[in-house]
């Protein structure tokens, strides 16, 4: 859908992708739920519609946004809260831990 940059039918994505129409809903709607894809209906005559899938980037946009500020704020917060605290990460647990707490485990995990 985001190639093509325009509203595809679901029967339309089933065949690409080649999985059942009725799977292709089931993604769909899952996605639609979670704000990641938009519908629009269209009538095709006076007692039949269509439904038409598309990419929603503008809340993928906004949401990859507010997570980098998230993360961004976090580091933030921890650079602060350590100050000139000397960190040593585990290679084993990857957990952060100060200078005189990693000679005290003798600098093995204490997992």
């Amino acid at each position: 859908m985001s190639e093509r940059n325009e509203a595809i039918p679901d029967e339309t994505l089933a065949l690409i992708l080649g999985i059942s129409a009725t799977e292709i809903r089931r993604i769909l709607h899952v996605m639609h739920r979670a704000g990641l894809v938009g519908l629009v209906r269209e009538s095709t005559d006076q007692y039949r519609y269509e439904y038409k899938w598309f990419i929603n980037k503008e809340f993928i946009r906004k949401f990859l946004i507010q997570h980098i500020n998230n993360v961004a704020s976090k580091l933030m917060h921890r650079i602060n809260t350590l100050g000139s605290t000397t960190l040593y990460i585990c290679p084993t647990c990857f957990r952060g831990y100060t200078l005189d707490e990693a000679y005290e485990y003798d600098f093995k995990c204490p997992r």
